[in-house]
């Protein structure tokens, strides 16, 4: 038997296979009054669509609790605290006027749903910052 021949004997085989796993449709019987179930389904929708008054769901409004306010001020003054000290050196001046500015011009407000941080010179740079975002 050559290579022709056993390219035959397995097309061969694999049509007998596929004909004893899965037989045609027109050999398959079905009792007497067995629809398919797609139809049972078109059936019953259609049925339902026909009887079926539709039912007000009552609308529930989402009612939020206020805002707790937890803080609202300055940065804390501890620090100052190393800056002030480092005064004592020509170079820690300038640490100690960028915080001292801070002290002035940053404004935080933490509350139930958000943290506020207003900066800037006369705080005119608010920045808004909600829970969600944070994580």
């Amino acid at each position: 038997m050559g290579l022709g021949g056993a390219v035959w004997a397995c097309v061969v085989g694999a049509c007998v296979v596929d004909a004893l796993v899965a037989p045609s449709p027109s050999l398959v019987r079905r009792a007497p009054g067995v629809q398919l179930a797609r139809g049972r389904l078109l059936d019953e929708l259609s049925t339902l669509d026909e009887s079926a008054a539709p039912v007000a769901v009552p609308e529930e409004k989402e009612v939020l609790e206020p805002e707790t306010l937890f803080f609202e001020g300055p940065p804390s003054w501890t620090e100052l605290i190393l800056p002030g000290i480092s005064i004592l050196t020509v170079i820690g001046i300038v640490p100690f006027a960028a915080a001292a500015a801070r002290q002035v011009w940053v404004r935080y407000k933490i509350t139930s749903r958000r943290i506020s941080v207003q900066s800037g010179i006369g705080g005119d740079d608010p920045t808004q910052i909600i829970y969600p975002d944070i994580v």
